[in-house]
Formats: C-alpha cells, sequence, structure tokens
C-alpha cells in the first residue's frame, strides 16, 4: 500500500511538472510594441495603430500608453498570474501574452470606454539576441549601475549570432538584478524558507534511514528537487506553500516505514 501510495505521488508530480507553463520574465515583455487598437463606446476615440513601450526603469514595469491618445498616461505594472495589470484613476488594463513577442492588451475606463489591441514586439528573429535586446534596453534605462554599459551597440543580428548573443546577454543579467534593476530569474536565487528547510531536512532524515524503501528515497529526492524548483510558479508564497504541501506528503509516504517524520 505505501508502495502504491509513493507511486501514485511520483507520477502525479512528473505529469504536473510537464504540464508547467513556461515562465515568463520581464526580459520576455521589454520592448517596443505595434499594434492596432480598436475603440468602444469612447466620446473621444484616439489611435487606430499605436507604438507602445514597455520597460523595467530601476526594478519597476512601466507601459507609455500616450502614443495611443484618448488622454491615456504612462502606467506602472504588476504581474498578476502571467499576466501584467495597471490600475490608475479611471482606467484599468491588463495585458496578457499569448505568444512570443506578442500580447493582448485591454483598456476600460470608468466612463464606458473599452479599448482592446494585439500588439507585436519588435524582433530580430533569433531568440537569444532578442533577449539581449530586451536587457540592452533595461540597462540604458537602470540608474543603478556603478559601472560603464556592457550591451553592444544596437546592430542586426542573425542567426549565427546566436551564441553571441547569449555571452553577451548573461552578464549583463546578472549585473541588472545584483542592481536592483531586474529580479532574479533563477527560482534557485531564492533562499529556501523555514518550510523549505524543514522538506529537506525531512528528506535528509528519510535518506539516512536504514530501514526506508528505494521508493520513499526516490520521494524525498524527487521532492528535494520540485519543493525549491517551484519558485518560478510565482514568488516566496507560492514557495512556501509548495514546500509544506510536498512536506506533507512526505510524511504521509514515510508512515509505517520505521522511518517516521
Amino acid at each position: 500500500m505505501r508502495r502504491a501510495l509513493c507511486l501514485v505521488i511520483v507520477i502525479g508530480l512528473a505529469a504536473s511538472a510537464r504540464a508547467a507553463p513556461v515562465r515568463v520574465t520581464w526580459v520576455d515583455w521589454v520592448g517596443a510594441y505595434t499594434g492596432t487598437l480598436a475603440w468602444t463606446g469612447c466620446s473621444a476615440p484616439g489611435a487606430k495603430t499605436a507604438s507602445l513601450a514597455l520597460d523595467a526603469i530601476d526594478g519597476a514595469l512601466t507601459i507609455d500608453l500616450t502614443p495611443a491618445g484618448g488622454g491615456l498616461r504612462p502606467l506602472s505594472l504588476v504581474e498578476d498570474e502571467g499576466r501584467l495589470t495597471a490600475q490608475q484613476g479611471d482606467a484599468t488594463v491588463a495585458l496578457v501574452r499569448r505568444r512570443a513577442d506578442a500580447f493582448e492588451l485591454a483598456i476600460d475606463l470608468t466612463s464606458g470606454c473599452a479599448i482592446r489591441g494585439q500588439l507585436v514586439r519588435a524582433s530580430t528573429r533569433v531568440p537569444a539576441c532578442d533577449r539581449l535586446v530586451a536587457l540592452a534596453r533595461i540597462e540604458a534605462a537602470c540608474t543603478k549601475l556603478p559601472g560603464p554599459r556592457k550591451a553592444p551597440a544596437a546592430q542586426r543580428w542573425k542567426a549565427k549570432d546566436k551564441a553571441r548573443c547569449t555571452a553577451a546577454a548573461d552578464p549583463i543579467e546578472t549585473e541588472l538584478v545584483d542592481a536592483g534593476c531586474l529580479p532574479s530569474a533563477d527560482p534557485a536565487a531564492l533562499v529556501p524558507g523555514p518550510a523549505c528547510q524543514t522538506l529537506l531536512a525531512h528528506a535528509a532524515k528519510i535518506r539516512r534511514c536504514a530501514t526506508a524503501p528505494r521508493e520513499l528515497v526516490q520521494l524525498a529526492d524527487r521532492f528535494t528537487a520540485l519543493g525549491p524548483a517551484a519558485a518560478d510558479r510565482a514568488s516566496r508564497a507560492a514557495l512556501d506553500a509548495s514546500c509544506v504541501r510536498y512536506d506533507a506528503l512526505l510524511g504521509r509516504a514515510a508512515a509505517g516505514t520505521g522511518c517516521g517524520l
């Protein structure tokens, strides 16, 4: 029965790991976007097409809606379950990323005016170089950097430049994170809190237990890997909640094995 429980949990975790969505970072969002806008119920409609800038400046995301017209203005954005949102005055804004380098824009005003748009980010057509371009844009706006800028001058990137772009981007991203101009995209950068420290301690105890079934040890190893990795699902709160859940499951699986927690 215990072996069956362990196997069911492992299979369930494997399935959930495969189904986990790809994490979208600030670097994936930042850039210059162009697209069409539809205005409904608006007394003074703005532009039918617009180019909008989405930037990360000193650790804050912003979108400048001024070019859209209609009295719209720059707004600060926050991350909200995989999308970006803003609320200021009479305007509520939501950006939903449907595919790489594109998002759907929804703006609702208390007057009943609704603006909808499909906007696409300017792209080099080389994902690694798009990342470099976005980091260069963030770097240029960052006022916290102590030294000279590292990003190469703007140029036309080609497929053969993929490795070069990656090599140039990595140190820029590290520097921006260290300066506080960009949040870390590395889940492991979060130091485990009490819940995850408990999980790691219990997993280590099971590995030391002479009577631990092989499946239980494998489960402990898997939880050790998946617990801290849960940070890429959102935040410190998500990380702690995942560790609490995994620790409870590990405790149930260990019951009656002589390796109780």
